[in-house]
């Protein structure tokens, strides 16, 4: 079963109508289409160049509901190749856990940052 298998299978199995699902954006269109085609309500949760082509963490306190069911991430992200390190990660997950919601990391890039790391390019 192929990636794009493999997150269809996720978000049907855990979406539904009437969830809130935010989504960093841009990023691959089924994070965000899916859950919209399941009937949740998807916030879209920018990169900002200025903070590294990260998106903000107090944006994403302002999108956080109390019926947000999932947050979606692309962690190394397509397309600007942006790398969430481990203290960025730590406080998304908090947020996170602030309404029990999911962390759907999206990370088929992430085996080309080991890789650029062991060849010492940083």
């Amino acid at each position: 079963m192929g990636l794009q298998e493999r997150r269809l299978l996720a978000l049907l199995a855990l979406i539904e109508p009437e969830d809130h699902v935010i989504s960093m954006y841009p990023t691959y269109q089924q994070l965000y289409d899916i859950p919209k085609s399941l009937g949740a309500d998807v916030d879209l949760w920018e990169v900002e160049e200025d903070k590294g082509w990260l998106p903000d963490l107090d944006q994403l306190r302002r999108l956080i509901r109390p019926n947000t069911k999932m947050i979606c991430i692309n962690n190394a992200n397509n397309p600007t190749g942006a790398l969430m390190d481990a203290a960025y990660l730590e406080e998304l997950v908090a947020i996170a856990k602030e309404v029990d919601a999911y962390i759907f990391s999206d990370e088929v890039y992430r085996s080309l940052t080991s890789l650029r790391f062991y060849c010492g390019f940083v």
